[in-house]
This record gives structure tokens, sequence and C-alpha cells, in this order.
């Protein structure tokens, strides 16, 4: 095993965790300092994400972090750092990666009518092979910067009104970054919406919202003529409810439509209607569901069609069926259907559909409020109408979190 080495630091971690019962939150002047650690092992029965000639592999994972914070009344300032560190047994050159994250928060409160949030997360990171461009591209790097501002104000007791601003960034980039296939999805998109929410009972609210967003791919080779194709504005106008009816049930219901216009006259542009929701009860203190679900349309990576629209739903249940232990099943399904058609062979096309699906279990263990144990099974599956893109993978984790 050549690996073997990150053994006895997962255990080291292990053992840390478990005696660290008696620990706190460390104070430093006007911020506590909550240092923590999440360390895993998991076995992944297709590491490469194919249909045919599957890999196995084990692999460790080490998260360590630190979260500062400073709160005074409703105000909060956030500042926190996780690295993240994959080590496989018998694919580790393919699938060593160590992943920053750094992500800074605020929240203010001025008199209980004005209220700001502001949130930047940076990221050096890897996308998953399962969400990858293609069939079983490469592990594909990336450096992103997402950053969400909002600002609201209640003008009467009923009527409120926020503004909220975000800018996301994104840069691939591989080894080879002269030949980097991915390039043409290098982004900066910049984004408005406009929200007005009218209390119409105690607890329930309706919503008018509209929102616009400029995508411009940022990579200037010539030689990718897929990214400035994809260059392009969308226009929002959505209405729904939201509610907080009690500390049991909270939830937010809204639709409307979706315009996207593309810079270039060689994709067409197209309208499709959309919706949110996402929904948390809990029915008893030991049992409770969310459910969430969603219909958006996203630009494609298949440079011959337009764009795909996807239909996605989500439910997760909890129960605590004694003391300290929590079982958690879970269910998600996407159903994405590509405009126009991909040509299979010289002779052959056919419109891609795709459904995923993703069913698993989580089993955690709260030791007290610093360590939790967790047992979990993941399966993932993607059927296609155009066969390379199908996969199924199964894994199988254990984890220790601790924090103070």
């Amino acid at each position: 095993m050549r690996h073997s080495k990150i053994i006895p630091v997962v255990l080291a971690a292990i053992f840390v965790a478990t005696f660290a019962g008696n620990a706190s939150a460390v104070r430093l002047g006007p911020v506590d300092l909550h240092p923590y650690l999440n360390t895993s092992v998991t076995y992944d029965d297709n590491v490469y994400v194919r249909d045919v000639n599957k890999k196995e592999d084990v692999y460790f994972q080490i998260s360590p972090g630190l979260l500062i914070q400073r709160s005074k009344g409703d105000n909060l300032l956030e500042l926190e750092y996780r690295a993240d560190l994959y080590r496989y047994v018998d694919t580790a050159g393919d699938n060593n990666v160590n992943d920053h994250n750094l992500r800074g928060a605020a929240y203010l409160n001025t008199d209980g009518r004005l209220w700001m949030k502001l949130d930047d997360l940076a990221k050096d990171g890897h996308e998953p092979r399962s969400e990858a461009v293609g069939v079983a591209q490469e592990l594909n790097r990336y450096y992103s910067n997402d950053v969400t501002a909002e600002a609201g104000y209640e003008l009467t007791r009923k009527l409120g009104l926020s503004l909220a601003y975000e800018n996301y960034y994104v840069d691939y980039y591989n080894d080879d970054e002269a030949n980097n296939p991915v390039d043409y999805r290098d982004r900066s998109d910049n984004g408005v919406a406009l929200t007005a929410k009218y209390q119409i009972m105690p607890k329930t609210k309706v919503l008018v919202q509209g929102a616009f967003k400029d995508i411009y791919h940022t990579d200037n080779n010539p030689a990718d003529t897929l990214a400035p194709q994809l260059n392009s504005r969308e226009y929002w106008v959505m209405t729904g409810v939201t509610w907080d009816i009690t500390d049991k049930s909270t939830g937010v219901i809204k639709g409307g439509y979706e315009w996207k216009n593309f810079k270039s006259e060689a994709v067409n542009d197209f309208a499709t209607p959309v919706f949110l929701v996402s929904l948390d009860h809990r029915f008893t203190p030991k049992t409770s569901i969310t459910v969430e679900g969603s219909r958006q349309a996203y630009e494609t990576d298949d440079p011959e069609t337009d764009f795909y629209t996807a239909t996605r739903g989500a439910v997760k249940l909890g129960f605590k069926p004694v003391g300290k232990i929590e079982v958690s099943p879970f269910f998600s399904f996407s159903n994405n259907r590509y405009a126009g058609d991909t040509t299979v062979t010289p002779t052959l096309s056919v419109r891609r559909l795709e459904n995923v699906y993703t069913y698993g279990l989580d089993v955690a263990y709260n030791m007290n409020k610093w360590i939790a144990l967790t047992l979990g099974y993941n399966h993932n599956q993607k059927v296609s109408t155009i066969k390379t893109f199908d996969y199924t993978q199964n894994t199988v984790s254990f984890m220790v979190s601790a924090t103070l």
C-alpha cells in the first residue's frame, strides 16, 4: 500500500476527536475561534465514473479548518478557512488533490428595518468526475470566487424590499494549461435581483422577483470558438409565497419564466418556465423532512445543442430512533433534456435525454456537541440515451467530525 503513511494521521485525528469532549471554543479578545477537523475513509467502486472498465479504490479525506466569529447583538462577522486533502490508495497519481476554501461573511441589522448580508467564497478546488464535462474526463481543477451581497429594508410593517448582487468567477486549469479541454467554460457572471415581499398573514408573505444576469466567457484563445457563443444575458420574473408558520414548518415556493438571449447569432435564444420549491418540516422533535425541487435551463457543454433544461427533486428524512443516533435516508432525481440532437456516429444523431438518480443513507452518532461519527452509503446513477454517458457509482464511507 503506497500511501499507508496516511493511516496514522487518520488514526491520530480520531484519537484527538475522541478525547476532546471537554473542549470549548477559544476566546481571543472580541472573537471566538472554532477549530475543527473532519476525517473520513471511503470505498468507491467506480472512481473514474465510467460505464465500462470500472476501477475501485479506497481514499482518505482530511479536512482541517478554522472558523472565526465576532458577534454583537444581531450583527455577525465570520472568517473561515478549510483544506480538503484527498489521498487514494491505488489511483493516487490521477486522483490525489488538495483543495482550499476561504470564506468571509457579514450580517448587519441596523435598526430592525434595514439589514445587509455579504458572503464571499474563494476556492482552489476540483470538479468531481461525476460532474465533469463529457465522458470520463480528466479531473478538472479550477479557481473560483463567488460574491453575494444583499440589502433589505422594511418599508412598512407588511412590505419589504431587497436588492441582491452576485459576481461569480471561475477559471479552470489543468497540468497542461496550453491544451486545457475545458478552457471555454471559464466565465464571469454578474447579476442583480430585486424582490418585494408583502405579508398577507402573520407568518406568510407573497413575493415578486425580477432578476438579470450577464454571463461572459473569459477564454480568449482564438481556437476555442465555443466560448464566445455561450456569452448571454438572462432575465427572470418569478412570483411565489414564503412562510414561517412555526418553528416546525418553513418554506418557499416560487415560479415564473426565464429568458436567455445569446450574444451570438449562431446560438438560438430560448424562454422556459422555471420553479423553485424548498420545504422544511419537523413532525416531532425526532422526525423531520426536507423537500427541494427546481426547474431551470442551463448552458450545455455539447457544441451541437444550445441548452438543456433540468427538472430536479430531492427528499431527505431525519429520524432519531434512540438517544444520540440520527438516521437520514435521502433520494434525489434530475431529468436533463437537451435541445436538438447530438451526433453519436457519422450516420446517427439522437436527442440527448438523461435521468440522474442518487439515493443513500447516513447514520450519525452525535457523541456530544463536539464529536460526531457518521456511517454513510451513496448510490449515484446516470441513464442516458447516449450510452457513453451512462454510469453507476456506489460509495461507503465512515467520518469522524470534531469541532470546538
